[in-house]
């Protein structure tokens, strides 16, 4: 969700509107297509340098619209964490998201504690259903960047006063902040969203505020990163580097992006292993690791965290790359049977618009599993194998709670053949 390249002082590159369609149109034309669940991806690599542009293509239009574009740097530091809720503003695209995450810790202060990340290549993974785990390449791209020799001069300089800005307008406002090291603190999402009162914390909406974050750790070590551009003929290659500092944080290490200018000549003498840094900065996770790394995946597994995801954001059209083109949906609760992708979105989409719509109507949906066939049978009119993996549709509208309903998958080739929802009984 962020073009910014100050923090690796390549601002000059999108300097202008045409500098940015040239580098645009250049990763569109040689970057590496990367297939998402609702768009398509491309990714070029300028060494270490990531430029990330999201495209879609609409029903009545054959070529592909541009509608986000991000850069990122390809560093070596890795959070597992769990979802927590989706922050996303709504101006943004279906191809942009904002996460609140939890680190996965058997530490009970590290356990509570939470943060915000925009996520790159977000549509690859199959689900971000709260309390899903996912694992994320990270950095953390500075705004503001102190160094001090050690926490008593830290506090000594800074009184652990930082700017941030507070607020939909944006305004800036200096806070005082007593925040453990490591502790990639949200404030801006905290004051926007848990310093009003209720009324005001439900109606407020999420904006691009809501992004900055706060960290300081203990330097440690000092790294860079490289951005090569390749010359013409008559051209050498150009080699940047980006410096990077990684601290340790609750989530794991980050990777603290940052521009070598912002610095006076004094500070980068106590730019050292061991001494603080201190930050305002918002936090960048990308999808593209491990099983991932060439972009979405198919399978089984998969496939049942994308029908989950669909059915509790109703956000159906996730389910279009992963059903077959005869695909067939039988619900029982209206012994009705639909036939063909398409046509079953637009069902799913009718029947689940409430998600969105109704606060007052919250579905929620977990896995399952058939225990013994006779009593599933007998409660649920569930016809499958014991110990086979089922999706469980649950509702919580104020006057009910509890299961409603479970859906099955039936696979040709790991493609969603049938989809079955059962009622409970």
């Amino acid at each position: 969700m962020s073009m910014r390249m100050d923090c690796f002082e390549l601002d000059i590159l999108i300097e202008n509107e045409e500098s940015v369609r040239s580098l645009l149109a250049a990763v569109v034309q040689d970057g590496l297509p990367v297939r998402s669940y609702t768009g398509l991806y491309m990714n070029k690599w300028y060494k270490n340098l990531q430029i990330v542009v999201g495209g879609v293509t609409r029903a009545e239009e054959k070529e592909l619209e541009i509608v986000s574009s991000n850069a990122h740097c390809a560093g070596i530091c890795v959070w597992k964490c769990r979802v927590r809720d989706i922050i996303t503003p709504k101006d943004r695209s279906e191809l942009d998201l904002r996460l609140l995450v939890e680190p996965v810790s058997d530490d009970e202060r590290e356990s509570k504690s939470f943060t915000v990340v925009d996520v790159v290549n977000a549509e690859v993974l199959p689900s971000y259903a709260p309390g899903e785990i996912i694992q994320l390449q990270v950095i953390a791209k500075a705004d503001k960047i102190g160094f001090y020799a050690d926490d008593e001069s830290f506090a000594k300089v800074e009184g652990q006063k930082v700017m941030l800005p507070i607020g939909e307008n944006g305004e800036k406002e200096e806070q005082t902040l007593t925040i453990a090291a490591g502790y990639p603190m949200p404030n801006c999402f905290v004051n926007n969203h848990f310093k009003k009162t209720k009324e005001e914390a439900a109606a407020a909406e999420f904006t691009d505020e809501d992004k900055w974050v706060y960290l300081r750790g203990e330097i440690l070590k000092t790294c860079a990163y490289s951005a090569i551009f390749k010359g013409d003929e008559e051209n050498e290659d150009v080699n940047w580097i980006l410096p990077a500092i990684p601290v340790k944080t609750y989530f794991g290490n980050v990777d603290i992006m940052f521009n070598a200018t912002w610095i006076s000549q004094e500070q980068k003498e106590i730019v050292e292993p061991g001494n603080i840094i201190s930050t305002v900065c918002e936090i960048q996770g990308d999808t593209l690791i491990d099983e991932y790394e060439n972009g979405m995946v198919i399978n089984k597994k998969n496939n049942l965290m994308a029908v989950r995801y669909a059915f509790s954001s109703g956000k159906m059209k996730r389910l279009l790359p992963i059903m077959a083109d005869n695909c067939r949906f039988y619900t029982e609760a209206h012994d009705k049977e639909i036939i063909g992708r398409e046509e079953i979105v637009k069902y799913l989409e009718e029947k689940y618009r409430h998600i969105t719509e109704d606060e007052h109507y919250e579905e929620f949906t977990a896995y399952g599993f058939v225990v013994n066939d006779d009593e599933e049978i007998e409660q649920y009119g569930l016809k499958h194998k014991r110990g086979e993996i089922c999706i469980a549709i649950g509702l919580d509208n104020g006057e009910q709670k509890g299961w409603s309903q479970f859906a099955f998958l039936d696979y040709d080739e790991d493609i969603v053949a049938r989809m079955s929802c059962f009622r409970r009984k």
